[in-house]
This record gives structure tokens, C-alpha cells and sequence, in this order.
């Protein structure tokens, strides 16, 4: 659920929700889901977040033509 979780959120924070414009500011570090997927997987304390960021940022533009795709008008609309 935690991976779900900051799935959900940095899309809904990069506009591919689809449902509503939200405004949210993301830290991802201090997000309980983050922390429940660190306690999982110790590989994630060496994850330089802004570059992980920065990285998303870049294949948002395709993410949201993927789902346009597939989802038709209603999404490219947003």
C-alpha cells in the first residue's frame, strides 16, 4: 500500500490525476509511507531524492501521453 501510496501522490503532484486539480507540496522523506518502505527495503537509504525527483520530472510528459492513450479525452483535457 505504501508503494501505492507515493505512486498516487507524485502523479497526483505532477497532474496525471485526473480527477481534480490539487496543490500539494511533497517531501517525500518525512511521508510515513516512505519511512514504512524504507523499514522494508535498507536499499533506499542511499536514494538521492532530488535526483529521483528531477528523474520523474523528465518522464512525466511521457507518462501523460501514455495515459491520454489509453484513457482518451477525458485525460488529455487535464
Amino acid at each position: 500500500m505504501a508503494l501505492v501510496h507515493l505512486g498516487d501522490l507524485l502523479c497526483r503532484v505532477r497532474g496525471l490525476g485526473y480527477g481534480y486539480y490539487e496543490r500539494h507540496k511533497v517531501d517525500l522523506i518525512y511521508d510515513p509511507a516512505w519511512a514504512i518502505l524504507a523499514q522494508q527495503h535498507r536499499d533506499l537509504d542511499g536514494v538521492d531524492l532530488l535526483r529521483f525527483t528531477f528523474e520523474l520530472d523528465e518522464a512525466a510528459g511521457e507518462v501523460h501521453d501514455l495515459v491520454s492513450t489509453i484513457f482518451g479525452s477525458t485525460a488529455a483535457r487535464n
